[in-house]
């Protein structure tokens, strides 16, 4: 099964699997007393399988084969990438907005083409809805 980072959200599973995959591992994983929030947490609870005994008995990897490190580097990368996205989204409502100007049958003023080519802009400056500093519609 192939994980693509760009589906998802900040999943803590979905980044372990994520991670396994760009680093080629090929063991499974499970987790015991929860899902991880911290490195301490991930090292205890996240287990490696390596087989099983004569009994059935699941058997663990000693070692981490994907470090927290690893983990959250796919989790920030996942997050930045949504944050972008969600950008976007807003910036798409914004231009469509003013779809209108554009229609054959009108002439757009300077001021109305640069506003939309400003928003088509904004993600080369801005890469979050936290942050972003929309330019002035005109009248």
């Amino acid at each position: 099964m192939s994980f693509n980072i760009d589906d998802m959200d900040d999943n803590i599973l979905h980044a372990i699997a994520v991670a396994k995959e760009t680093h080629n591992i090929d063991e499974d994983f499970t987790f015991i007393n929860g899902l991880p929030t911290i490195e301490d947490e991930y090292n205890s609870n996240i287990r490696w399988l390596n087989g099983e005994d004569e009994d059935g008995n699941q058997l663990y990897h000693p070692d981490q084969k994907v470090t927290w490190t690893q983990v959250q580097a796919v989790i920030a990368t996942a997050s930045a990438r949504n944050k972008l996205h969600k950008l976007r989204i807003e910036r798409n409502k914004l231009i469509a907005e003013t779809d209108w100007w554009m229609m054959p049958d009108r002439t757009p003023t300077d001021e109305q083409t640069a506003y939309r080519q400003a928003l088509r802009d904004i993600t080369d400056t801005y890469s979050s809805l936290d942050t972003v500093v929309w330019p002035t519609k005109p009248e």
